[in-house]
């Protein structure tokens, strides 16, 4: 009799357990398949649960644990006081792909959902990236998963409208398990050639980390909850498991001399072509970028104040939060831009240049393309400024950003590396002081 009680209570404490959420907490699982050579996660949860000599897996039709936990609870109360099928229809989430639906039809709409393309707009649904920043995802993305999935690109810009747009369309077909740990390890292995010099391996270390940077950034972890609503991510990700190549900034050296290229501006340019001499004091004086100058507003040009606000516009959003702030600006630019704006009073930007662009036929497919147009409105202004550069002896790659680097350079060697990190507007102080600085004086070991 005692026996038969302690049976009894046993299974009235296990029937208790599996009607609370909490039971079902540890036994939720995303389930793992594979199709056609792909590996699959269920972006849902669900459970195994039987009852009598029926066992059967229930999906739960949500990504929230806790979410899951309670319809598991609620769809087993439901199963034991009704049975199977009133438990199924009384819970909608629990009907999804039960019965009479063609397995090989979901599986072909899986392998839809589980491609390059789907991950882009799944992404745009679920985050409010830049134009810029989500089309340099998508240029890393593209390169790394044509490269490892082999097809090739030849051709591709031979014409605007087709060529690209076509090999676009291939390469976002692609399922997102073509990328693995270790075929992403072998491509990044291949990118170096043994007859590479160190230069060369550096150059191209830096290119392959801001590839998988860009790359590894849409499979971020905050955003992978809301991705895996509408897109079936491989599992493990594997940008996960890749580590970056090791590539020490080279720090900056100066080879310029500031003053003598102020001093020939002053004779050269202020008065004969007043807007370049414009723009090389916003960079070499102000320390902006060239977006930044190009976008710049005489809204944002307080001449009273003597201050420059570096802010996000209508045209133009920030390279971060980081970068919007104060640029102080001394008397003798502020009384140029005082004469300058008199002379172009109807400009609502500073640099007042306007170029007729040609007009270029977009596919709809690619309507990204045709919206993250990377030219700037001022291109000439920065083309004919890089001539003018050359030939006063700034030989560097970008000799406009280099102008940049070394007004960094002169304030941190006048006021210190915090003032100039500031000054350069960075989101930490190692940035400024691993690429942006060079030493100015002499430091001898006093012995």
């Amino acid at each position: 009799m005692k026996e038969d009680m302690k049976k009894d209570d046993k299974t009235s404490r296990l029937m208790r357990s599996k009607t609370d959420q909490r039971y079902w907490l540890d036994r939720l699982r995303k389930r793992v398949r594979k199709v056609k050579d792909s590996q699959l996660i269920d972006p849902d949860f669900s459970i195994q649960i039987a009852l009598g000599n029926k066992k059967e897996r229930v999906k739960l039709a949500t990504a929230n644990k806790s979410e899951a936990a309670a319809r598991a609870a609620s769809f087993y109360r439901s199963l034991v006081a009704d049975g199977w099928e009133a438990a199924y229809a009384a819970h909608e989430f629990s009907r999804a792909g039960r019965r009479g639906k063609n397995r090989d039809a979901a599986t072909e709409g899986e392998l839809q959902n589980h491609t390059l393309g789907a991950l882009f707009s799944a992404y745009e649904k679920v985050t409010n990236t830049r134009s810029s920043t989500l089309s340099a995802y998508k240029k890393a993305l593209r390169k790394i998963y044509s490269e490892i999935g082999e097809i090739n690109g030849a051709g591709r810009f031979k014409t605007a409208t087709t060529g690209n747009r076509v090999w676009k369309e291939k390469v976002d077909q692609l399922p997102l398990t073509t990328v693995t740990s270790e075929s992403l390890q072998e491509w990044k292995q291949l990118q170096f050639r043994t007859d590479f010099t160190l230069d060369e391996k550096r150059a191209r270390a830096i290119t392959i980390n801001s590839l998988l940077r860009n790359a590894r950034s849409v499979f971020a972890k905050k955003h992978r909850p809301l991705l895996l609503k509408h897109v079936m991510l491989p599992d493990p990700v594997p940008f996960d498991d890749v580590r970056l190549e090791s590539s020490p900034t080279p720090r900056y050296r100066s080879r310029i001399d500031a003053r003598a290229i102020l001093a020939s501006a002053d004779e050269e340019l202020r008065e004969l072509q007043p807007v370049l001499y414009a723009a090389l004091n916003l960079a070499l004086r102000s320390g902006l970028r060239r977006r930044e100058i190009d976008t710049l507003m005489w809204k944002s040009v307080d001449l009273e104040r003597k201050v420059i606000h570096v802010e996000a516009n209508e045209h133009y959003d920030l390279k971060s939060t980081d970068s919007a702030g104060e640029v102080d600006i001394g008397d003798e630019f502020v009384k140029f831009l005082k004469s300058f704006r008199k002379q172009h009073e109807a400009e609502s930007f500073v640099i007042p240049v306007v170029i007729k662009r040609r007009k270029r036929k977009t596919h709809s497919s690619t309507a990204d393309s045709a919206a993250t147009s990377h030219s700037y409105r001022c291109m000439k202004v920065f083309e004919d400024l890089t001539a003018w550069l050359r030939s006063h002896g700034v030989e560097s790659k970008r000799p406009i950003h280099e102008l940049r680097k070394e007004v960094g350079s002169l304030i941190a060697d006048e006021h210190g590396i915090y003032a100039a990190s500031r000054f350069m507007r960075h989101a930490d102080i190692r940035i400024t002081a691993a690429s942006y600085l060079d030493k100015k004086k002499r430091i001898v070991a006093p012995i």
